[in-house]
């Protein structure tokens, strides 16, 4: 699976969406069918991207996407990942 984390600071509370996604797609395609099909991430952008080695509480976050030029922060986007729904991506 693929992982962006986008930051949106919309309603003034900045806030960072993980979008989890096949490896099938490009990370920059997901990014940009969200900003347009998604008025709620405008004026979103991507903070951190890359690859989850397994969806469980041990997300494994890690790699780089080349379409983005963004990296994988990794333990700090498995935590986002992790927490999502406690901290609804409020840091």
């Amino acid at each position: 699976m693929k992982y962006i984390v986008l930051r949106s600071g919309k309603f003034g509370l900045e806030r960072e969406f993980p979008i989890i996604f096949p490896n099938s797609l490009t990370h920059s395609d997901v990014f940009q069918a969200l900003i347009k099909e998604c008025p709620e991430l405008d004026g979103a952008n991507p903070v951190a991207a890359g690859e989850l080695s397994s969806i469980n509480i041990n997300a494994g976050c890690h790699g780089f996407s080349s379409t983005l030029g963004e990296g994988s922060r990794e333990e700090m986007d498995d935590n986002l990942i992790r927490m999502i729904d406690y901290t609804h991506g409020i840091f």
